[in-house]
This record gives C-alpha cells, structure tokens and sequence, in this order.
C-alpha cells in the first residue's frame, strides 16, 4: 500500500515529540514515570528485586496511531544522578530496537534518581566501521606500519560529520565536523561518540564525548584519539555512532 501523503511526516514529528517526552522523564529506583503527547507515549519500569544492588530499567517508547515512527538505532542517553553528590551524575547509552524499545541492567545504588539527557535527532551520524579497521595488531610484524584506513559519514541533515582513522593495535582517530554556521546550536554542543557491534544494539564497545566549545569549536571541528580493550575475539563488523546532546 503506498504511504499517505504527509505520513512520513508525522512520523518525523512524533519522534521528536517522544524525545522530548523522555527529557521530561524522572525516576528512580522503585518507581517508574509514563508520560504521553498528542502523537506518541514513553513509559518506564524499574525492576531492583531480582539481583541486589541492580537496577533493570525497560523504556518503551509507543505508537498508538500506528505511524511508522522508525526508532531503530535512535540513541537514548540516560543520566544516573548520585544522591547528595552535587554535581555527580552518571551517563549510559542504549539504543532503541525498531519496537522503541531499550533495557538497561545498571550497577546503582538504591537512593539513586534517573532522567534521560534530550538527545537532539539533529546531527545523528552512523559510521559502519569494517572489522579489519579493528584488529589490534597482534598478527602484523613488530616493524610493520601501522594501517591508515580512513572512513568517514555525514548526517542526513548535514549538521555532522564523522571521520574514523585506524591508527592501528585498537587504536582510532575520531574527528567530527560540525556545520555550526547552518546550526549555530551546536557550537557548544557536547557530542557523544558510541561504537558498537553492528548486529547488537545492546552491547557498546567505546562510549565518550567530545567538546565542541573552545577554539577547535568555534572552527566546527575537533579531534580525538581513543583505544578500545579488549578487542581479541571482536571479530566483528562495527557501527560509530556520533550524535550530539542537548542537554
């Protein structure tokens, strides 16, 4: 059946209404949050019951008018927020599954408060990083140069850009562009960075930020290097994920 005019649309805006429903979202560690908006609806369950000292977080994101609201691999930034530690705060990213769905399993304690960072869909980049940008150099020769593989993603909208460097023995250079002149919002933007294995959405390999404030992003631009443990076994293709937060 064809899509109807302006469908696709709708769908669009009420993701963004979902994501900013979940930036309204507080909870903790015995009670959950539902919050609903003309178009969609977010809920959250906690469950600490099962193991001591973990904390089982299902987010749900709903599409009761059936628009087709596409939330495969859309990030969601959780901040754990430490009970009388001003200023202390935690953060873990999941992605939703194309149902709107994510689970977290945290370490946590039990007077510990919860919300979601508003994750702004401007700028969302997806890199498909190749397992052999990955190896960390075990079978090359101990003189051997290290590979220069060099491979780079813009977002949809133009707003980002990602380029991924394989400096060799699990090491990366990550550099991100922004277009802060067409979206002078993310001049200051703190950008998250995320690689995970392409095929699962709920294990993360890397998870860090970058600044975009200061000199280098005044320029729209800035630079970082970052190894990766444990990559023996890892034989895996990969996804960067680069995106920026609003909040």
């Amino acid at each position: 059946m064809p899509e109807l005019r302006g469908t696709r649309g709708l769908a669009d805006r009420a993701l963004e209404e979902a994501m900013a429903l979940l930036s309204e979202v507080r909870f903790d560690t015995v009670r959950g949050s539902y919050r609903q908006g003309d178009l969609t609806a977010v809920s959250v369950m906690v469950d600490s019951e099962s193991s001591p000292g973990i904390c089982h977080i299902r987010l749900m994101c709903h599409d009761p008018g059936h628009l087709g609201i596409e939330w495969d691999g859309i990030p969601i930034v959780l901040r754990e927020l430490q009970a009388g530690e001003v200023g202390t705060s935690k953060e873990h990213v999941w992605f939703l599954d194309s149902r709107g769905r994510t689970e977290f399993r945290l370490e946590t304690h039990d007077d510990s408060t919860f919300e979601f960072s508003e994750v702004g869909l401007l700028g969302l980049t997806s890199v498909p990083v190749p397992a052999s940008m990955l190896g960390d150099g075990q079978m090359a020769p101990a003189d051997a140069p290290p590979p220069e593989w060099n491979i780079e993603g813009t977002s949809p909208d133009g707003a980002l850009r990602a380029q991924v460097e394989a400096l060799g023995r699990g090491r990366l250079e990550i550099t991100v562009h922004a277009n802060v002149t067409q979206f002078p919002t993310l001049r200051y933007a703190k950008v998250h960075v995320v690689l995970r294995p392409r095929s699962n959405l709920s294990e993360i390999w890397l998870q860090t930020t970058i600044s975009l404030e200061g000199e280098d992003g005044a320029a729209g631009s800035c630079r970082e290097e970052v190894e990766i443990p444990g990559l023996e076994g890892r034989a895996a293709d990969a996804v960067l994920v680069v995106f920026a937060g609003l909040k």
